[in-house]
């Protein structure tokens, strides 16, 4: 939704069809909700965003990158192993591809995090809460952290 706001053009990737909510919201913002096993993917990327930490979701979309484009990585996940080409290296190098993780967890952070919400409850309404998938009681975070929903198995 950050880039959304911002005016970017923004389409949303998964290895499935979106659910009622992913749908509404990518519908609400103006962006592409696509099915990466089945649509077709977008022809050029500026800024490609990864929060799986899955290898298989970003690597194959690196080629689609434009000159002087990003890729950023918030996700992380043990266990995952892909091989990166030398093509890959060679394409990223020569085109100016700059590739960062991050992670978002500082005071200022947390301060704009703030001042998004209160952008985005103005400009995009009732989106926000379907964003919310569950609300638990501090005792039960580990359990509903831990389990996946249906469509993500």
């Amino acid at each position: 939704m950050i880039f959304a706001s911002q005016g970017f053009n923004v389409s949303i990737l998964n290895r499935r069809d979106p659910s009622q909510v992913e749908a509404y919201i990518s519908e609400k913002i103006g962006s592409n909700f696509i099915n990466i096993k089945k649509d077709k993917l977008p022809e050029k990327i500026d800024v490609l965003i990864d929060t799986s930490g899955n290898p298989e979701a970003f690597i194959p979309l690196m080629s689609k990158l434009n000159k002087n484009s990003a890729v950023i990585l918030f996700g992380t996940l043990e266990g995952e192993k892909t091989t990166i080409s030398s093509d890959l290296i060679t394409f990223m190098v020569e085109n100016n591809i700059l590739v960062i993780g991050s992670v978002n967890a500082s005071k200022k952070d947390y301060e704009d995090g703030v001042n998004f919400l209160t952008i985005w409850k103005s400009r995009y309404g009732d989106i926000l809460n379907k964003m919310i998938t569950k609300v638990v009681k501090p005792e039960e975070a580990t359990s509903a952290l831990m389990t996946k929903i249906r469509e993500e198995k």
